[in-house]
């Protein structure tokens, strides 16, 4: 979930209380042309938002639409009101973010660290899960503010591909992000439609991966390196690049399950 600060998608920088507006294009155009994945027959791997669940919300002032290679565009709700879209619509709209991967809330202006407290409990098992550090500027403890400027928020943060709270048994069922300022000329951050990735595999690396668990670096937890999706279903790569300290192989002999 990504909670967008304006009508423009993007800001500029600027001071904290006055970020500059920046038109979308200019951050937005290097990924002009990246294609959706594909199955070798041809067929996107990514399904395209389901018109059932577009006109429901619609009914209710919600227009959705589709992102591409991958996510949706959600406009008609604004969390600073406070009310709970209709419970159809949640459920319509979580939907939508497990089989499209994620949705952007555009248009939120600046919210509150309450504000965006209450937008991340509408989903998934309605209560936050809070396993980092508290930064002095974060306006809630459950934000975990991040920054190139460690005056205003912590940085470094995941610079490898991963999936987060792959230190703790429960993992997150959603991450919500707030994106009150941009880089000037672009940020790094990329996302990855996991259950399209699994697909992409030959056949036999979907077989092995499926018997594959990766094992925290910090905590020792482990998780299976594929899932299936709560939502959807589907059969999911989960890994965390940057603090997996050893990967498992499950094996079978006599009928006994074993690792190595």
């Amino acid at each position: 979930m990504v909670l967008d600060y304006s009508k423009w998608d993007n800001l500029d920088s600027g001071s904290d209380d006055e970020p500059k507006l920046q038109p979308k294009k200019k951050i937005a155009a290097k990924y002009v042309g990246v294609p959706a994945p594909v199955a070798p027959t041809g067929e996107s791997l990514i399904p395209s938002l389901d018109p059932g669940r577009v006109a429901l919300l619609a009914k209710h002032g919600i227009l959705i639409t589709q992102l591409e290679p991958m996510g949706a565009r959600v406009t008609g709700i604004d969390f600073k009101k406070g009310g709970e879209p209709p419970a159809e619509c949640l459920e319509a709209m979580q939907q939508e973010m497990a089989v499209r991967g994620f949705i952007v809330f555009a248009d939120q202006g600046v919210l509150s660290g309450d504000e965006q407290v209450f937008a991340s409990k509408l989903w998934g098992g309605r209560k936050m899960h809070s396993t980092h550090g508290v930064h002095p500027k974060s306006p809630n403890r459950h934000i975990f503010r991040l920054s190139n400027d460690r005056t205003v928020g912590t940085n470094g943060v995941g610079p490898q591909w991963h999936n987060d709270g792959s230190f703790v048994e429960g993992t997150f069922s959603h991450v919500g992000y707030h994106i009150v300022r941009v880089p000037e000329n672009g940020g790094d951050t990329h996302f990855c439609h996991q259950g399209a990735a699994f697909d992409m595999l030959p056949p036999d690396k979907q077989e092995w991966w499926q018997r594959l668990v990766s094992v925290n670096s910090s905590s020792g937890v482990c998780h299976p390196v594929v899932h299936k999706h709560p939502i959807s279903d589907r059969s999911s790569v989960w890994l965390h690049l940057g603090m997996t300290g050893a990967v498992l192989e499950v094996t079978y002999k006599d009928d006994e399950r074993r690792l190595r």
